[in-house]
């Protein structure tokens, strides 16, 4: 993968911090260009820790604007807006509010609606109205900058292993039950992650080595896990590692020439 780049950094806070440095530099161009860029955030430990650095910086001074940005989600839990498993929820406590974002530029998913057809369609729409095309998959909306996770069985967003959403390739957005987590999720797909511009996978811990090696290794089998089916049309794909999630792949890819 030509537009593929793996960054190995020092520890989780190392992550972090290039993680918000991405955000960074895409709200730097959008403003330059006079226009607002739209970012999916990603649930989980290594995203909330990239939202309080991008807090401390702007408390401390850095101009970073905030105005040309959109914030939407890859991926929501089926519950209430001010559930403390909420995505949208600690990345409001987190950053959003924090920052002063004010509300006609987040896009939070509705997937506590009873009608969660409905639900997904509307969030899909919502995506359609508000961004442009993919010259590549005209149906598909583009979002300048998604952020992902990975989980230790190599699913993303809730793209988990054995579900229907895996297959979907004529929707941006679904709504599905994951037995996994006996929980329903509202979720970005395949298609709509693979038509963004730039998409960060960020993963952290000894506890994901394994999964990382079987997945960005000299030996590994495309298409084995979920996380492997999101590759950009035309869009930069960086996974961003700490040590120990490197630690056991070999050389030439921990140096980011793979």
């Amino acid at each position: 993968m030509m537009n593929r780049v793996v960054t190995v950094l020092a520890d989780p806070s190392a992550v972090a911090s290039a993680a918000a440095d991405r955000l960074v530099a895409v709200a730097q161009q959008a403003a330059g260009e006079g226009r607002i860029a739209s970012i999916a955030l990603a649930g989980g430990s290594t995203p909330t820790e990239m939202f309080d650095v991008l807090v401390r910086r702007t408390n401390t001074g850095e101009a970073i604007p905030w105005p040309a940005l959109s914030f939407y989600w890859g991926d929501e839990r089926a519950v209430p807006p001010d559930h403390p498993d909420s995505n949208y929820r600690v990345a409001r406590e987190h950053l959003l509010d924090p920052v002063g974002i004010p509300e006609h530029r987040i896009f939070r998913m509705p997937a506590e609606r009873p009608d969660q057809e409905q639900a997904a369609l509307a969030y899909e729409n919502l995506l359609r109205r508000n961004l442009p095309a993919s010259d590549h998959q005209p149906s598909m909306p583009v979002f300048d900058l998604v952020y992902l996770g990975m989980g230790a069985d190599g699913h993303t967003a809730s793209l988990f292993p054995g579900t229907s959403a895996l297959a979907v390739r004529d929707r941006a957005v679904v709504m599905h039950p994951v037995d996994a987590v006996q929980m329903d999720r509202m979720t970005l797909t395949f298609p709509v992650l693979n038509a963004a511009r730039q998409v960060v996978i960020a993963v952290t811990g000894p506890g994901k080595a394994d999964r990382v090696a079987e997945i960005l290794g000299a030996d590994a089998i495309s298409g084995g896990y979920p996380v492997q089916q999101v590759q950009p049309a035309s869009g930069r794909l960086e996974w961003l590692l700490d040590q120990a999630a490197a630690a056991h792949l070999d050389s030439t890819i921990r140096a980011g020439r793979k």
